[in-house]
């Protein structure tokens, strides 16, 4: 029998609450439950590390792509610099120190890459790594895991790689066979928020429109609904004859961006097997109409623009959002500093749900992975480090970020903050980012760009299907040798 999985993995990140009694919730996609860690005042998370775990001053070295620091910049604090972020990290890093009684080091890989490092320290038969963090927007691992060059993360001790605080309803979709050479952790993670859509509050006033806030707590924010809003929107602000993007549009963003939309769609493009492995089912009905409808929106929308070219998406230095004219667009460009619009208001939304039968919202997450290299010496050590890394996180890190998303005003009214913790009940990864096994061909970011008409969507699917069939089942066959 085949067990259906799903590509949007729910991940429990329970940014916006700190403390609570302990609950549970299943996803009905995947049949996974989702258990939140029971914290009552008297006792902590990191009450409940072992406290008889010295390890003499040893220096633990954690090994990352130099590129990760420009979006996870707290991952490697250096000093105190009055930044609640920065600060919050730095105590972290000394709390795990002292818990342990390590120092804890940093090597950066050139630009984004880190595989290189790895290949290299394993080839060497070096032990100068203790954790690996790859960053997934760029660090392909199969090559890793196809060198047996990856500790089955399984035989750790000391890590409890079930907890939620390495996310491990998402960690058992990555067993396979017992082996599992890539996880999640907080550490590192800690208060990420999904990519979600942001939109224009003044423009909605002015164009007659109630605010969204309602029919999304409802759960009623569908993808017919957003067309709604965005119906004739566009307007020619020059007069000059053409939509160019000096102008006014319903929806903005980058061509790839716009891709993540298909995650709302709660879409499945895999099918796991009795084993455990995984095949690709890329003609499944949801699936086709989910690429479809994303497709139809950046290509033939006359409300929506999403060129292909980064620049064009920019007035200046501005993200066109930031400068007044777009009713809704979505987060994840760098030019889109929202912290600094003070022209006008905005609000946030998830990606709209495919019909009203949808249960969930769900939000694209670019989790970053760890893992640990075969020459490790000491996993006593490298496994209490672990924990302690991901339970720290877990307890110092995420009340922090709250404070940041409303000072920081990404948060700027009582209903976005509701949106944002309803956002993070229910994000979603790509399974096939983690484990590449078609160099990109089935990851809906990658394919999707490579439908350039949207009658065209079923026959590059059928494609592609074959070979990623045949690929998976040869990647897949690793986590069965002896």
């Amino acid at each position: 029998m085949k067990i259906r999985n799903c590509l949007c993995l729910l991940v429990s990140l329970l940014l916006l609450s700190s403390c609570g009694a302990s609950t549970a919730e299943t996803s009905a996609d995947t049949n996974v439950s989702v258990q939140e860690t029971t914290v009552q005042e008297e006792t902590t998370l990191t009450d409940l590390l072992p406290d008889d775990m010295d390890f003499g001053g040893y220096t633990f070295t954690i090994a990352m792509p130099e590129a990760l620091l420009t979006y996870e910049k707290y991952a490697m604090p250096e000093g105190e610099t009055g930044e609640l972020l920065n600060d919050t990290s730095l105590r972290r890093n000394y709390a795990v120190e002292e818990r342990y009684n390590i120092k804890l080091a940093f090597h950066l890989g050139p630009g984004n890459d880190i595989i290189k490092d790895v290949q290299q320290v394993v080839m060497a038969g070096e032990s100068s790594f203790d954790l690996v963090q790859f960053a997934s927007a760029w660090n392909k691992i199969m090559p890793l895991v196809q060198d047996h060059a990856l500790l089955n993360l399984l035989e750790l001790p000391h890590a409890n790689l079930d907890a939620d605080y390495f996310y491990g309803h998402l960690n058992e979709q990555l067993t396979i066979n017992g082996k599992l050479y890539t996880g999640f952790s907080n550490y590192n993670n800690s208060g990420t928020m999904p990519l979600y859509m942001v939109f224009n509050k003044n423009m909605m006033t002015d164009m007659g429109m109630e605010m969204p806030y309602e029919t999304i707590l409802n759960g009623d924010w569908t993808y017919d609904v957003f067309l709604g809003y965005i119906k004739d929107a566009a307007v020619d602000l020059d007069g000059d004859g053409k939509q160019e993007n000096t102008d006014q549009w319903g929806f903005a963003n980058l061509n790839s961006l716009t891709n993540y939309m298909v995650w709302g769609f709660d879409i499945h493009i895999l099918q796991r097997l009795d084993n455990g492995t995984y095949v690709p089912d890329l003609r499944n009905e949801r699936f086709v109409d989910a690429v479809q409808k994303v497709t139809e929106l950046k290509l033939a929308n006359p409300d929506c623009f999403a060129p292909s070219d980064f620049n064009v998406m920019n007035i200046g230095d501005l993200h066109m959002f930031m400068m007044g004219d777009i009713l809704f667009s979505s987060t994840g460009t760098g030019s889109m500093q929202l912290r600094n619009i003070e022209e006008f208001d905005f609000g946030i939304a998830p990606f709209p749900k495919y019909d009203e039968n949808q249960q969930s919202y769900t939000n694209y997450m670019a989790l970053d992975n760890f893992g640990v290299v075969v020459t490790a010496q000491d996993l006593e050590i490298v496994g209490a480090v672990a924990e302690g890394l991901a339970v720290t996180s877990k307890e110092m890190m995420e009340p922090a970020y709250l404070d940041v998303y409303v000072e920081n005003k990404l948060l700027r009214d009582e209903e976005s903050v509701e949106v944002a913790k309803l956002m993070m009940e229910s994000a979603c990864i790509d399974f096939t980012r983690y484990f590449d096994f078609a160099d990109g061909a089935i990851t809906p970011v990658s394919m999707m760009n490579n439908i350039k008409d949207p009658g065209a969507v079923v026959s590059h699917l059928t494609s592609v299907e074959s070979k990623a069939v045949s690929m998976a089942e040869e990647f897949f066959a690793i986590f069965f040798e002896e």
